[in-house]
This record gives structure tokens, C-alpha cells and sequence, in this order.
């Protein structure tokens, strides 16, 4: 399956205006993928720290946290960011809401999305998706998050991670997430979307490895 699936990428990668990778690079191998559960609580988790990037208050954050029993999915580095925030520092919010496409990757993980296009990013599209922090009439409910969540099968997983790789090859570093890209979108969008998908695929949120 694995040459018929990069050539495939490699077609959607060319018609998105990306160079070819070179031949040796990594397919992804056939690891566990995290079960649905886990990633449910990863996108709970990041839309949290998104929605307090946007200004919502790190009191009614930490609260929402605690009654979902979610604060302990959140990983390090977004702790401390919401340590920040208590302390009245406003360090990394640009950076923070950046994550909104890694978000819809999980979503689109989860069968919330039906396509996952690195030719466009998510927008608005992810709003209605997600718990509204803001206003809890809006937005899915987290009990329906998890109620009609299904996390996607391991080989649709395993070629977006692969046309993830593909794409973002052609971007060079991945600190340079704004600015040029050869595509229509810039480079956050393809960076956090394979952030996602490695985390997927067991690599560490925080530090991907990319």
C-alpha cells in the first residue's frame, strides 16, 4: 500500500505547488495509533488553551477543566501557558492560536470533518464543532464530543500523516510557521496539522520531533 499512497500524496502535494520530498523520505510504519478516548481529551484540551488565547478568563478555563476532568490532559507547556495567564502574562497567545489547525486535524481524526485539505485552512469552520467556552449554549457539548466521536481507521491516518510529511518537507523549518509557503496557505497550516498527526502516531505534543 505504502508506493501507491505516496504516489498518490505526491500528486496532491504537486498540485498544491509543493516540491517533490526526496524518495528516501520516511513512510510512516503501522505504530498504535492513540485510541479514540485519548484523542477526544487532546482536542477538549487544545480547545481550551485556544479559547484562552482568544481571552477567555484562565478562572472559567480552569473550572471548565476540572469539571470535565480534563486537567490532566492538558501537557506541560499548556500548563504553564495557563499558569501564565493567572499571573496576568499574555506570553505565546499568537503562537497558541496558531493550534487551531492541529485542532481541526483531530477533529477531522474524528470523524467531525469529513476532509482534511492542506490546500485550505479551517477558519471559522471549527467553531461550531467544539465546546463555545464563551457561550455554552453554542458549539457541541463536550458529553456529545465524546458520544459521537470515532477516531478515523489506521491507514487513513497513516496516508494523511504521510501527505503531511510531504508537504511540510517542502516548508524547510518548521520555526518558520508564518510567511513564504509554495502552497495557498501559510505555513502554520501544514505544520500544526502534522503536529497533530504525529501526536497521533505517538510523538509528543509539545516537541513532535519535526
Amino acid at each position: 500500500m505504502a508506493p501507491e499512497v505516496r504516489a498518490r500524496n505526491l500528486k496532491i502535494a504537486r498540485r498544491l505547488g509543493y516540491p517533490a520530498p526526496p524518495e528516501d523520505l520516511e513512510f510512516p510504519h503501522a505504530a498504535p495509533w492513540r485510541i479514540t478516548a485519548e484523542v477526544v481529551e487532546r482536542a477538549l484540551a487544545v480547545n481550551v488553551v485556544l479559547s484562552c488565547a482568544h481571552g477567555l478568563p484562565v478562572e472559567s478555563a480552569a473550572t471548565w477543566l476540572a469539571e470535565q476532568r480534563l486537567v490532566g490532559a492538558l501537557t506541560a507547556y499548556e500548563t504553564e501557558y495557563l499558569d501564565d495567564l493567572a499571573e496576568g502574562l499574555r506570553i505565546g497567545a499568537a503562537h497558541r492560536r496558531l493550534q487551531v489547525e492541529a485542532l481541526w486535524a483531530l477533529l477531522w481524526a474524528l470523524s467531525f470533518v469529513e476532509e482534511l485539505d492542506f490546500g485550505v485552512g479551517c477558519g471559522e469552520r471549527v467553531t461550531p464543532l467544539v465546546p463555545n467556552l464563551f457561550d455554552q449554549a453554542e458549539g457541541l457539548g463536550p458529553a456529545r464530543v465524546r458520544a459521537e466521536a470515532e477516531r478515523r481507521d489506521p491507514e487513513a491516518l497513516r496516508e494523511a500523516l504521510d501527505l503531511a510529511r510531504c508537504v511540510t518537507w517542502g516548508l524547510g523549518d518548521a520555526d518558520l510557521s508564518v510567511g513564504f509557503s509554495p502552497g495557498e496557505v501559510e505555513p502554520y497550516v501544514v505544520w500544526e496539522r502534522r503536529r497533530a498527526l504525529e501526536w497521533l502516531h505517538g510523538a509528543d505534543w509539545d516537541e513532535p520531533g519535526f
